[in-house]
């Protein structure tokens, strides 16, 4: 990881300085010489994503309820920091700056997902099935497969919405469920700065187990809401809990992929092929394409 961040800095300072400047050429020769492979690269984000396969299953055994228990805890004690409060009215943004996570929670990047970036993802998604079907064989295909086949139906989208509409939603005038389910949304709101605080800590830092954490206070989240909807009778509202709960592993396996392609293309990986350089060429004009959307509408920084 450090390689590939020392690459990344030798590349702006190339683009900075110019191609005239012989040791910024030189340094960056040096770096494309001892990138790591595309194939070693993706197997490694193969394994880790593939652990969340296990993580529900995981989660629903207890395997994570004394980490649950700790973050509660941790949550209880700074339940009246005035700074946890201001945070509140800020936390659409910082639920979406992906440099304030070590794992950014997928369930809060997708909801109110702009429809204009979906409609680039689909497109894209187009694509990388057709390079599949034109060798089955590229060890790519389950990252191809993954975002290819990725879409957000409209019973989804409908249950991402009651959660956007929670969360737009002012206290007064709200039902006790209402009041209730904002309670936990707020909660693990500040669980989950109070987890990347503590774990910016850490001596060494494990990005894998890091986003698995991430990935289970979601479920914990959303299983709560959906009890307090149970609790309440309400088998409507907690029906869309339940689709919102299936929702979170496989978000989080697009967002992970998504680092990848975009390491892919930022050139940090040596390309054994030409197909696979047809991946990195897809996802460079979506890159490009995005960035004019971004440029067209600076809200859309968020989703960089």
């Amino acid at each position: 990881m450090k390689k590939l961040l020392v690459l990344l800095m030798v590349s702006s300072t190339l683009a900075l300085h110019g191609a005239g400047c012989a040791g910024c050429a030189e340094r960056r020769a040096k770096m494309m010489a001892n990138r790591p492979t595309a194939a070693k690269a993706f197997r490694k984000y193969l394994e880790e994503i593939s652990e969340l396969d296990h993580l529900l299953d995981q989660f629903e055994n207890g395997d994570y309820k004394t980490f649950l228990e700790g973050q509660h805890t941790a949550y209880l004690k700074e339940l009246n920091n005035t700074a946890h409060k201001n945070l509140l009215v800020h936390r659409k943004n910082l639920y979406k700056t992906s440099r304030f996570y070590f794992g950014r929670p997928s369930l809060d990047y997708f909801v109110d997902f702009p429809s204009s970036i979906l409609e680039l993802q689909l497109e894209r998604g187009e694509k990388f099935i057709s390079l599949i079907e034109e060798n089955t064989e590229t060890f790519f295909e389950p990252l191809l497969t993954c975002l290819g086949t990725f879409k957000i139906s409209e019973a989804q989208s409908t249950a991402l919405q009651t959660l956007s509409s929670l969360r737009n939603m002012p206290q007064e005038n709200t039902s006790e469920l209402e009041k209730a389910l904002i309670e936990i949304d707020e909660e693990f709101f500040v669980t989950q700065l109070l987890f990347n605080g503590s774990y910016m800590r850490e001596k060494s830092i494990d990005l894998n187990e890091a986003a698995k954490l991430v990935t289970t206070l979601d479920l914990e989240m959303v299983r709560q809401m959906h009890q307090a909807c149970v609790d309440a009778h309400n088998q409507e509202l907690a029906n869309q809990f339940e689709v919102i709960q299936s929702m979170i592993i496989p978000m989080s396996k697009v967002l992970r992929w998504e680092k990848f392609l975009q390491m892919l293309a930022s050139e940090c990986y040596k390309l054994p092929g030409k197909h696979e350089k047809n991946v990195v060429e897809i996802q460079k004009q979506y890159m490009q394409q995005k960035s004019r959307l971004i440029r067209q509408n600076r809200e859309l920084v968020l989703y960089r």
